[in-house]
This record gives structure tokens, sequence and C-alpha cells, in this order.
């Protein structure tokens, strides 16, 4: 995309008007996949601050568009694609005899995670830090020798 989008400022033997065409296709189908994901945010109850994030980046795909930055604004349109994609990602729990806790957290915030059989006196197995997406996953190791166990995960 990078590539056509600097054919557009440059000297060349295509048409400009059918590079401009191509590129106009590209972000309205970007677009239209970042409103998507928001709307299915939306209905599914997603976390609202990375809706309302996604929706900021949305905007700023508009303006970047209107202003003919054709990078930026696809850049901006995925960023809210993926940030309304992670807004459904509550939580997400895999056992088997590992536990793998996936939860949505803010980005790049780190995470304490901990564990209890008893809900009074909780064992620290860990921190993470959260992607830049704001998802947070830990292994927990091998739980199999609990015949139940809890899990919580805060910021310190």
């Amino acid at each position: 995309m990078d590539a056509l989008c600097q054919l557009l400022g440059s000297k060349t033997s295509l048409p400009h008007s059918k590079l401009q065409e191509f590129v106009s296709r590209i972000e309205a189908a970007e677009r239209l996949l970042a409103s998507v994901a928001i709307e299915d945010a939306v209905a599914a109850r997603g976390a609202v601050k990375r809706i309302d994030q996604a929706r900021q980046q949305l905007a700023l795909g508009d303006g970047s568009a209107i202003a003919g930055s054709c990078s930026t604004c696809i850049t901006h349109y995925k960023n809210a694609w993926n940030i309304a994609e992670h807004a459904v990602l509550v939580q997400s729990v895999q056992v088997d005899a590992l536990v793998h806790i996936e939860v949505l957290g803010d980005a790049n915030k780190t995470y304490v995670v901990e564990a209890t059989t008893n809900l009074i006196n909780w064992t620290t197995l860990g921190s993470v830090k959260a992607g830049s997406d704001g998802v947070v996953q830990f292994d927990t190791g091998d739980a199999s020798q609990y015949s139940w166990r809890f899990y919580r995960i805060f910021s310190p």
C-alpha cells in the first residue's frame, strides 16, 4: 500500500486518476472492515473503552483520507479494526493440565497474576506485560494437582 501511495505523489506512466481510484477503493474497504468490527463490538457489548478507542482511530483515518494521506489513513483504519476486534475479548481460559488465561487490559501495562484454592490465601504466580493491543496472556503452568483453583489478575 505504501508503494501505491508513493506512486500518487510521483511522476509515472500510470494515469493519476487510476491510481487514485485504486487507493480510494482500498481506503473504502479498510474503513468498511473497521466500521463493521466496531459495530460487532458494540453488539457484543464489548469493552466500552476499547470501542471508544476504535472510534477515535476511525475518525483519525477519516481525517487522513480527507487530507490525502493514504498510508496514514490505512494505518488508522487497521488500528480501529484491531482495537475493535479486541474489545470483545473479555476473558478466555483454556484448561487441560495447563491453564492459559487471556484477558483484556491496558496496552503495555504490567499485571500480577495470583492463584488460590480457598479464596483467602493468594499466591503470586508471576507478572506479565500486556501487549500493545491490551491483551494479557499468561500460562499458569501445571495445575493438574489442584481439585479447583481460582485466579485473579490486577495491576499493582
